[in-house]
């Protein structure tokens, strides 16, 4: 299982010498830049409904763009749970 923060874009200022480095640093490490499409795997998107660092609307144009490629997704939305409440679940489930 491979774990993504699906962000758009960059808020808070890095170390990086240039707007253009910075901005190539997020692309490749951003899953909402990979090539996906058909035979690619199902995507799982676990978003908190509390989640004030990424909002819900970004979740969601994120998982449509992954199926405008033609990749499987499924989406849940967790009421209350703030942002990183999935990690408590992949770690309290892969023991």
């Amino acid at each position: 299982m491979r774990r993504y923060s699906p962000c758009e874009s960059l808020s808070a200022s890095t170390n990086y010498e240039t707007k253009e480095e910075q901005e190539e640093r997020f692309r490749v490490s951003s899953p909402y830049h990979l090539e996906q499409g058909k035979g690619s795997p199902t995507t799982v998107i676990l978003h908190g409904m509390a989640d004030h660092a990424v909002p819900l609307e970004q979740t969601r144009r994120f998982a449509g763009t992954l199926r405008e490629m033609g990749t499987v997704v499924e989406e849940y939305y967790e009421e209350g749970a703030a942002h990183g409440f999935d990690q408590e679940y992949v770690v309290s489930h892969h023991r």
